[in-house]
């Protein structure tokens, strides 16, 4: 009797558990409280806003994110280009993306909204399209322009280039990181370098991060989870960035006179892929 009473207690609490996360499932649904990842690995530009996933980030701000069907922080905008209107294309990293502002006080969309009121465009009514994304450099932003950008027919593109880090993000030898394409000077011509996509470690990391933010996105329970532990991690250790007012010593030296060969080649590699988005831009 001893062991019976002991599986049924272990079916009740089972069973309990299981209602309970039920309910909890239920509750953070009907309250529409997501945490979701937003971000996945595995694109041509080695990482993406994943698309239609939408709900609240909370690092250094807290707003509410939807990122459309095309994989970017804006409302849905129709391909074909409406009659008499005058598009605006944003390239640009974090502070385009403005993931911790409400979207309607990102710079884009108030830019948007005071155009409208512009006597000088008349009836001509403007469009501001935000293809920002959180941490992507003149690598990532050009393959943007190209592969997501043109087929939206825009009259001005704008890139918000950030001084802080857009010079040595394009210098793998500087900022080392593992998953983004870079840009390399050959015979005077800038070429994208997306090696990175054809390593075992890039595409096992992929397949793994694409599993566990499967299961992260389905279950609302496991997002309350994860941010709860992300805050008490962030409180703990008092690491909590104050939006680019610290800087690095590493980005110091973009106010400085090139000092070695590296950042050297960063500068010409930067500033000749701005001539050649400027070119392309202009012959568009």
């Amino acid at each position: 009797m001893g062991q019976l009473a002991r599986l049924a207690n272990v079916r009740l609490l089972t069973v309990s558990l299981l209602v309970g996360l039920g309910l909890a499932e239920a509750g953070l649904r009907i309250a529409d409280i997501s945490y979701p990842e937003f971000v996945r690995l595995g694109t041509e530009r080695g990482w993406a806003p994943r698309p239609g996933v939408e709900g609240w980030w909370t690092r250094e701000g807290r707003a509410y994110n939807r990122i459309n069907g095309e994989g970017f922080r804006d409302r849905a905008h129709s391909i074909a280009k409406p009659a008499r209107s005058f598009r605006i294309a944003i390239l640009g990293d974090s502070y385009a993306a403005a993931r911790a502002v409400p979207v309607e006080n990102t710079f884009w969309s108030v830019l948007e909204r005071r155009l409208s009121n512009c006597p000088a465009l008349g009836a001509i009514k403007p469009e501001v399209l935000n293809f920002g994304v959180s941490g992507y450099g003149t690598a990532q932003e050009l393959m943007t322009l190209r592969n997501h950008v043109w087929k939206y027919q825009p009259d001005v593109v704008l890139m918000a280039f950030y001084t802080g880090n857009d010079v040595f993000t394009n210098s793998r030898e500087l900022e080392g990181h593992t998953d983004r394409p870079y840009l390399a000077l050959r015979d005077g011509l800038i070429e994208v370098d997306d090696s990175f996509r054809e390593t075992d470690r890039y595409r096992w990391k992929s397949v793994w991060q694409e599993a566990r933010h499967s299961l992260i996105n389905g279950v609302r329970v496991v997002q309350l989870v994860k941010e709860a532990y992300y805050r008490v991690k962030y409180r703990a250790s008092g690491s909590v960035s104050r939006a680019g007012l610290d800087v690095p010593s590493k980005e110091d030296g973009v106010y400085l006179a090139p000092k070695d060969p590296v950042w050297q080649r960063a500068w010409e590699v930067t500033e000749e892929a701005l001539r050649l988005m400027r070119d392309e831009v202009r012959a568009n």
